[in-house]
């Protein structure tokens, strides 16, 4: 299996669009955007012209599949934040996780030089699991902190820092 990640070309903007408003991805993101075409194409010009960011598409056997998200990147205080799904449903469960999340750390702690990745899930999240074995510790589980669906959630805060 050959996974690799290219940075998100106004080609990729459709697809997406379309994984970031399904069911099964959005159920787990922070929030529940209404994603146009229009607005995609505005985010796509913002995050180009964002230095503290690097979004990519995963790629795997020459199938986009995925995105991976560098965020928030302070050179000042070294760290980072990542966000991450898998698009294509026939994808997951395949182990991709492992291969893109070596890669992006390697793109963090030696090509950045970054010392701390952060991410910030919602509690009942099943990748929480996968960070964890990858060797990121849980700090803190802010109760009832994001609304979604009528319902309030935990979010826990995970966090990496380079050994």
């Amino acid at each position: 299996m050959n996974v690799k990640l290219k940075k998100i070309t106004v080609d990729d903007l459709e697809l997406l669009r379309n994984w970031r408003m399904q069911e099964n991805v959005t159920k787990y993101m922070l929030t529940d955007p209404i994603i146009t075409k229009e607005s995609q194409l505005e985010w796509f010009n913002k995050i180009n012209n964002d230095e503290s960011r690097i979004d990519y598409v995963i790629v795997c056997d020459n199938v986009r599949i995925g995105y991976y998200g560098i965020t928030n990147i302070n050179y000042e205080n070294s760290s980072c934040e990542i966000g991450f799904y898998i698009g294509d449903n026939e994808y997951r469960g395949k182990g991709i996780f492992r291969i893109v999340q070596k890669q992006i750390e390697d793109k963090i702690f030696n090509d950045l030089e970054l010392n701390k990745i952060v991410i910030n899930v919602l509690e009942n999240n099943p990748i929480i699991d996968a960070y964890k074995r990858n060797g990121f510790t849980e700090d803190l589980n802010l109760k009832r902190q994001i609304f979604k669906n009528n319902t309030k959630h935990n979010l826990l805060y995970l966090y990496k820092i380079k050994n």
